[in-house]
């Protein structure tokens, strides 16, 4: 019994050193610094497609697919009126899709001036246009496109409506947050002058 007792205590110990041994070795996900995703995301209805290559028992033909994702999108304001929109967006079907044009309305919300509150109204901005090809399956960040400039009033922690219309797809209106380019995060961080393909 106590050379069994003595086994066991010492395969015990050793396992515990070969955890550590591991900690020490794999860095722990939670310590990786990290920017926490501000932006919103979004998705267009899913469809059904046909798939390019099926196994030979696949029975209904058919997939269901979302065809378009937008990731992170958010307004970058670099200064009391005018900013930039950032994100991603990925199109998942063919043929490759583009996007043309960003609509953004700010929202109203409350302000006190001279010891008084009043309602500041929301605001339909100029309308962003764009020329943003999407190829199938592709990640395409708006950081690496030609700048897409938003001109209007704008305010770090509000929110803005923002519609995407795009060649071939549809996606929803949705709510995005403006974000002050000031933070560390973003400050010196501006869109890539390289033209948006065609």
């Amino acid at each position: 019994m106590t050379q069994h007792k003595s086994f066991r205590v010492i395969a015990a110990v050793a396992a515990s050193g070969l955890v550590l041994g591991l900690g020490a070795c794999a860095r722990p996900q939670t310590l990786q610094p990290y920017t926490p995703a501000e932006g919103t995301n979004a998705d267009a209805r899913a469809i059904k497609v046909q798939p390019t290559a099926q196994p030979a028992n696949y029975s209904t033909g058919e997939v269901s697919v979302v065809p378009l994702k937008a990731r992170n999108m958010m307004v970058v304001a670099t200064g009391e009126n005018t900013g930039f929109i950032a994100g991603s967006l990925v199109n998942e079907v063919a043929p490759q899709d583009r996007l043309i044009r960003v609509e953004i309305t700010t929202q109203a919300f409350q302000e006190h001036v001279g010891g008084q509150q009043r309602e500041v109204p929301s605001e339909q901005l100029p309308p962003v246009q764009a020329n943003v090809t999407l190829p199938t399956g592709e990640l395409v960040n708006l950081y690496h496109v030609a700048p897409l400039t938003v001109n209007g009033k704008l305010n770090p922690g509000h929110t803005v409506t923002m519609k995407l219309t795009f060649a071939n797809n549809q996606l929803e209106a949705f709510q995005a947050p403006i974000v002050d380019s000031t933070k560390a995060y973003y400050q010196g961080r501006t869109p890539s002058a390289t033209p948006a393909a065609s």
